[in-house]
């Protein structure tokens, strides 16, 4: 662990310079002071978790992101059809996650199965995008009534 805060820092401002934000324009984003972001970025401060979860959300990265492999390089892992863990939703449906470790939080990867004439029941609540792939059949969506 004292790996990953070792560079915790440069890979808040690393991320922070590719997406064009200023120290403050973070912090506002973040709600933390902008003192705070320099003094996390410069390695003189390891931010309290509340701050760390606020700081990756305001950058639109999973905080594994920043606790991850130094280059990067591992940003998403298959999860394959034996090692996929189901979830229920309403009847007869399942969904599976087929990967993790997205770099981006706001699209993760399912495994919908839908049976014929099959209901999602209540409206679905969530934030951020969503993609959906028919392999077969076909897929009716009510949104927003």
């Amino acid at each position: 662990m004292e790996e990953s805060v070792s560079g915790l820092g440069e890979r808040i401002k690393r991320v922070r310079l590719e997406q064009g934000l200023t120290l403050r324009a973070l912090a506002a984003r973040a709600r933390v002071s902008a003192g705070t972001v320099q003094k996390i970025e410069a390695g003189r401060l390891v931010p309290s978790v509340e701050v760390f979860m606020k700081i990756s959300k305001a950058l639109r990265r999973r905080a594994s992101y920043f606790l991850g492999d130094e280059d990067g390089s591992v940003e998403v892992r298959v999860i394959r059809r034996g090692e996929r863990k189901s979830l229920h939703a309403g009847a007869r449906i399942r969904i599976e996650n087929i990967a993790e470790t997205l770099r981006e939080p706001r699209m993760e990867a399912y495994m919908v199965a839908v049976p014929p004439r099959a209901r999602s029941g209540r409206p679905l609540g969530f934030s951020g995008e969503l993609l959906f792939f028919c392999n077969k059949g076909s897929v009716d969506f009510l949104v927003r009534g």
